[in-house]
């Protein structure tokens, strides 16, 4: 393996201008070009390419579609109000403190039924006041001349609830409740038409003592009337707002769970480096091992009969083998044993042939390692993205929610009706107009999502084609104090054209999914024809197209964005439109890819390994922390924890996010690792030049075995 440039081997009359330097300075550099002065030494060292702005067309669209973003949620702050999604409606369909006419109620009040009528004398041993203002003469009147007042009933009025402007504490106040409504229908004329009047008939009933739930229900202290609402308030989505009222008073808890899962996510990628090697090897022995094995009991299932039966005849009866239990299929059994001994052979075959791949893989999940040893800004990214996915998640939910509510809103009315009080649960009315504007919304949030992504991608693939080319000093690449920064401004200006395109092919294709998956769910519900059977037949092959349909789609947006990050980096070292990267980005996949195959499969079991074990520790830490810190296991403390097992899943949830943000960082390296490499070898392959000195060591060790 050489480590300079020979003196007699000379790149091809057609190949790109270089300039020629020593091993000792570094492997070839290009020829100046135009803006090259902007390039800093790291940049130059690279083979970076002076940057020139990028798919700007696509860009220009990406602005547009962030402005009509803006409009929709300018108009959704204008008109919508996101409390018409959880504040209780009564049973007019007015949303309590939100519609103009119970704007100043905000709480949903369910009267009692069944009460009888109070005498004056029961009136003021209750301590109900006799004395009323009349809204007529705006004069004080007896209660018991101009009104009728029930007591306080044994059963809640569930199908007509009221809007309150506070909820009762005691029973010496009253509200005025729905007792029924009247119906007269009028003469039906000639032609059809007829009148209708509805009369709605109020009383006066006597309040129970109440307690206001979420800032939005007045809940019964009794427990004989609250009993009647557990069906509803302790399951479901009002039992989800109760939990949650109750996690947020903890948030000190998450805190440290955060600072523990960072803590964790950096001792997992600390132990990746000595893990790696006999993590790889361990999976190859366990895919050749089992195939063969389950082949080799399925060979022997379908074969033993035969064999004992030949054993007897020549041993004796009691001769015999033991018996295997298997699908007691002999032409199942030998299709079964075969498939899976040539399975575990081929597992073999590969592993002894493509031995070079295996170490490679290897040494770029210990490359991966090194590089955020060597730039630490890389150590912070995970938790840069985590934030930044929170917010983006949260603020597109919200943006969500607020368009939904500019539709209207009634009482739900479906086949779970009867078993909901009214006011609690809702339909949208949604208009076609609604729908055009959910979809708009969510299509250019996924864009903006894929945007971030890409912006991320990009950022490392530059961070790490600089630590690549970096000669090593001291066994240690050093790399500038701010290659994730520099990333960030190229990619935002130069770049951010192709980003956006990329990110918005990945957007149209989760958008097509999303489609096609309602469409299956459509179909599932669907009636196929008039009797029953033909109904099934029609609903089972559009379900099948359905599932086929998502299934290609989730396939080629698997493949696409594995894609994209060969193509940043390619547009980070290139500056090239994202078409002309990716024709590129497709000769590197297609040159390494019994690399990128093993290494996607090596680094899902670094996924779900680590993000299993960070979470799985997060949970149990949490549990501990919850029940042993008398901050939180004291009841008399303000961060008392009254749901440790609740709190314990949310810390548990916090740690998987945090580590699902390192694993993809890792993966998103060590993918821009392999990419790099390839970029660089078909570089030096076009070109006539030898292996790249500055490569890093792990891989340069490898290929010295060759």
């Amino acid at each position: 393996m050489g480590t300079a440039c020979s003196a007699d081997k000379k790149p091809p009359p057609d190949a790109e201008p270089l300039v020629e330097k020593s091993a000792s300075q570094g492997p070839p550099a290009r020829k100046p070009e135009k803006g090259s002065e902007n390039l800093s030494t790291e940049e130059k060292t690279a083979l970076i390419r002076p940057r020139k702005c990028t798919d700007c067309l696509c860009l220009l669209l990406f602005f547009v579609a962030l402005a009509g973003m803006a409009r929709l949620l300018h108009e959704a702050f204008t008109l919508g109000d996101i409390r018409r999604l959880y504040h209780g409606l009564n049973f007019q369909n007015q949303v309590c403190g939100v519609d103009p006419e119970v704007a100043y109620e905000p709480y949903l009040y369910w009267c009692t039924k069944g009460g009888k009528a109070m005498t004056k004398d029961a009136i003021a041993s209750a301590g109900i006041a006799l004395k009323i203002l009349d809204p007529t003469s705006q004069r004080e009147v007896d209660l018991t001349k101009v009104a009728t007042l029930a007591s306080a009933g044994s059963d809640l009025d569930f199908e007509n609830p009221i809007c309150v402007a506070e909820c009762p504490e005691s029973t010496e106040t009253y509200n005025s409740c729905l007792k029924g409504i009247t119906e007269v229908t009028g003469p039906t004329e000639p032609n059809g038409t007829f009148w209708k009047k509805q009369t709605f008939n109020f009383g006066l009933v006597q309040d129970y003592v109440s307690y206001d739930f979420a800032h939005r229900y007045c809940l019964p202290k009794d427990d004989n009337l609250l009993k009647q609402l557990n069906g509803t308030f302790s399951s479901g989505y009002n039992a989800a707002t109760l939990k949650a009222s109750q996690l947020i008073e903890v948030w000190p808890v998450y805190l440290i769970m955060l600072g523990v899962a960072v803590l964790l996510g950096y001792a997992y990628l600390f132990c990746i480096e000595r893990i790696a090697g006999p993590l790889i090897y361990t999976m190859v022995l366990m895919c050749t091992i089992l195939p063969l094995g389950g082949g080799i009991y399925f060979l022997y299932g379908a074969f033993s009969e035969d064999l004992g039966e030949r054993l007897a005849s020549h041993l004796g009866e009691d001769a015999s083998l033991p018996y295997a239990p298997t699908t007691n299929n002999k032409a199942a059994d030998i299709i079964i044993g075969a498939v899976l001994t040539l399975l575990g052979l081929g597992v073999l075959a590969f592993a002894c042939c493509k031995r070079k791949s295996i170490d490679l893989v290897i040494g770029v999940l210990q490359c991966t390692v090194s590089v955020l040893w060597d730039l630490p800004t890389l150590l912070a990214q995970p938790l840069v993205d985590a934030i930044i996915r929170t917010l983006l998640l949260a603020k597109g939910f919200f943006g969500l929610a607020l368009i939904l509510s500019m539709a209207s809103v009634t009482n739900y009315s479906g086949s779970f009706a009867r078993y909901i009080p009214k006011g609690v649960a809702r339909e949208l009315q949604l208009t076609d107009e609604d729908y055009i504007r959910v979809g708009l919304y969510c299509f250019v949030w996924f864009w903006l999502w894929e945007f971030i992504v890409a912006l991320k991608v990009f950022v490392y693939s530059y961070a790490v084609q600089l630590w690549f080319f970096a000669p090593e000093k001291d066994g240690k690449k050093r790399v500038g104090c701010v290659p994730i920064f520099r990333g960030y401004m190229v990619g935002l200006t130069f770049n951010a054209g192709s980003l956006a395109f990329g990110s918005c092919i990945m957007a149209l294709f989760r958008a097509a999914y999303i489609v096609a998956e309602y469409l299956r769910q459509q179909a599932v519900e669907a009636a196929g024809g008039d009797d029953d059977e033909k109904k099934g037949t029609l609903n089972k092959v559009s379900q099948g197209a359905a599932a086929c349909c998502c299934c290609a789609l989730g396939c080629c947006e698997s493949l696409i964005r594995y894609l994209n990050k060969g193509v940043y980096v390619v547009v980070a070292v290139e500056s090239e439109n994202y078409c002309a990267a990716a024709e590129q980005a497709i000769e590197m996949m297609a040159s390494e890819i019994a690399t990128i195959g093993l290494l996607k499969t090596v680094m899902t079991a670094i996924k779900i390994l680590g993000m299993g074990s960070i979470s799985g520790v997060g949970t149990l830490v949490t549990w501990l922390t919850v029940r042993n810190l008398e901050q939180f296991s004291n009841p008399d403390s303000k961060y008392f924890v009254s749901e440790p097992e609740l709190v314990s899943v949310v810390g548990g949830a916090i740690c998987l996010l945090v580590s699902s943000a390192f694993m993809t960082m890792f993966a998103t390296v060590a993918d821009t690792m392999v990419f790099s490499y390839a970029l660089d070898k078909k570089f030096r392959k076009e070109n006539g030049y030898p292996e790249n000195p500055n490569i890093p060591k792990q891989l340069r060790d490898i290929m010295g075995k060759k």
